[in-house]
């Protein structure tokens, strides 16, 4: 079976997504620098976030809740939060479904 690499594609400054032949997958990176933040869409789905470098803080639009987060720390995010942020330096790879 051949192996299909996926070239990134720039959606925002943070973040780069690899689009892949399957209709209910979607993998992105999000790389933060001093700085840097990542806000999420209002309108998205459940989201899977795993920190494979640094060290950053999750914070939850709503309700300002703060979760911290470092290299190999995952965390869900249901749908149902209305939206989050990403600070600190770090990169995150995010899985979700489109």
């Amino acid at each position: 079976r051949e192996v299909i690499f996926l070239e990134p594609k720039e959606e925002k400054n943070t973040e780069c997504i690899y689009k892949s032949p399957a209709d209910e997958f979607v993998l992105s990176s999000i790389s933060l620098r001093r700085d840097d933040s990542y806000s999420s869409k209002s309108k998205r789905n459940v989201e899977i976030l795993l920190c494979t470098h640094g060290a950053a803080e999750l914070i939850d639009m709503d309700s300002n809740h703060k979760i911290p987060f470092k290299k190999g720390v995952s965390v869900i995010i249901p749908a149902a939060v209305k939206g989050y942020k990403i600070k600190g330096v770090a990169t995150f790879y995010k899985a979700t479904v489109p």
